[in-house]
């Protein structure tokens, strides 16, 4: 734009364009320069607050490439399984039914009689005697029936809780693998719109500067320009969110972080 601003400013010299064209000129100009250094300010702003939250003082780069390879993306049933295995919150409803097992295990040994032996030794009337004795416990085989069943009860709630998550998880991956497609074909479509407006502006701009249009057909292509970038961005914006949400969603972030 500064540079469309130069040299409309000679062509006004030369009576080529009329002032007010200029103005708009330069008005645009100003407009798209502001916008410019709000969003670098933006950008660095964040940019400081990631590292505030990563606990970093020295810079940082963003990395624009996926951290995992799209293959690992396109099997839904291995993306299940690989939540049921790595998933943190599945990990824990897991180790509950097994600790549930083990204490049915334990509840299970302390119904057998325990049987106890021992000698006494006392006088009495100056004469000692010693003498053994046995003890068993009454009824002989079903002690602790009541703590068996509720540890059997508790884990069925552990283990009907799992098998809730993982139909849980099957559907948020299905839900979020839609999603991470979709966006991805958004963003696919809107980069070719933004080709073709850029082609399109470059056709007018050309067009514009030997006098074959009008100012007002440059902006509204510059303008249209804009947009299709615009919608772009966010389509991609929208697309690594996705993405994002497939991961934690699959468990495969874990690799990210390991």
């Amino acid at each position: 734009w500064d540079t469309l601003v130069t040299i409309n400013k000679n062509r006004l010299k030369n009576q080529v364009i009329t002032t007010t064209d200029y103005n708009r000129t330069e008005l645009v100009a100003n407009q798209y320069n502001l916008l410019s250094q709000t969003s670098k300010q933006d950008y660095l702003n964040k940019l400081n607050t990631l590292k505030f939250s990563l606990g970093v003082t020295n810079d940082i780069a963003i990395a624009s490439d996926d951290a995992v390879e799209l293959s690992a993306l396109q099997n839904q049933d291995q993306m299940l399984q690989n939540a049921i295995e790595n998933r943190s919150d599945i990990n824990v409803l897991k180790n509950n039914v097994e600790m549930m097992k083990s204490n049915i295990s334990l509840q299970k040994s302390m119904a057998y009689p325990q049987p106890e032996l021992g000698a006494i030794y006392n006088p009495q009337n100056t004469v000692p005697y010693v003498g053994i004795y046995a003890t068993i416990d009454l009824p002989f085989f079903d002690r602790n029936q009541g703590e068996i069943k509720k540890s059997q009860v508790t884990k069925d709630k552990a283990e009907q809780e799992l098998a809730t998550s993982k139909e849980r998880i099957k559907t948020e991956i299905g839900n979020a693998y839609a999603s991470y497609k979709q966006f991805e074909q958004n963003a696919g479509n809107l980069k070719k719109m933004k080709e073709q407006s850029y082609q399109i502006l470059s056709n007018v701009k050309y067009a514009y500067m030997r006098g074959g249009t009008t100012l007002i057909d440059f902006l509204e292509a510059q303008r249209t320009w804009y947009d299709s970038q615009e919608n772009y961005y966010e389509a991609v914006y929208q697309h690594k969110e996705s993405y994002i949400q497939l991961l934690y969603t699959t468990g495969l972030i874990n690799q990210i972080a390991q």
